[in-house]
């Protein structure tokens, strides 16, 4: 169920924004249509006048309901079933470590933050790689903070027993320039 869970979640993700689309598509042709005095488009005037002859205890609407309840409900489960942790390598032979990518993106974010001209930080981890992204407003050389961002991130993934490929890009951002800082 472990590997199953991200491709159903994502495969019913996919069926409803396509359910989702293609009713929003067809109430768009419908009003368009009714809105330049045409008649209907997609939808025809029989299906509706049978679909308006139906009470709320008929078999076919009573069915319907529950269809679109389960569904409703999958997509609920589906959407709060909580994601197992990311399993990374770990360097040597020890065993494969098990760590949660939030708190491995949060852990080395914090302390890239604490690297002297540094303002912000951006972590991604996957299975195999950290995409890094620094942002600077010292007076720092690029190829300076670059270093040391990358010998943080290496320090930490060393303590954590971790082997990432590792991406790093710095920006400068001009002096007094802190976006998402308040």
């Amino acid at each position: 169920m472990r590997y199953l869970a991200p491709v159903l979640t994502r495969l019913l993700s996919i069926v409803l924004a396509l359910a989702l689309v293609a009713a929003g598509v067809v109430v768009l042709v419908e009003v368009s249509a009714a809105l330049q005095g045409s008649g209907r488009v997609i939808v025809s005037q029989p299906t509706i006048d049978e679909l308006g002859g139906r009470r709320w205890d008929d078999g076919v609407v009573v069915a319907t309901l529950i269809g679109l309840a389960v569904l409703g409900l999958a997509a609920v489960v589906a959407g709060l079933w909580p994601r197992p942790p990311l399993l990374l390598a770990s360097s040597g032979a020890a065993p494969t470590v098990a760590v949660e990518r939030r708190s491995l993106e949060q852990v080395v974010g914090d302390e890239l933050r604490g690297v002297e001209g540094v303002t912000d930080a951006t972590v991604r981890a996957g299975r195999t790689r950290m995409s890094v992204r620094v942002d600077a407003n010292r007076r720092l050389a690029p190829s300076d903070l670059d270093d040391q961002v990358r010998r943080v991130v290496s320090g930490q993934l060393t303590r954590s027993g971790l082997v990432l490929d590792t991406t790093v890009r710095v920006r400068r951002r001009p002096l007094g320039d802190e976006r998402g800082r308040s």
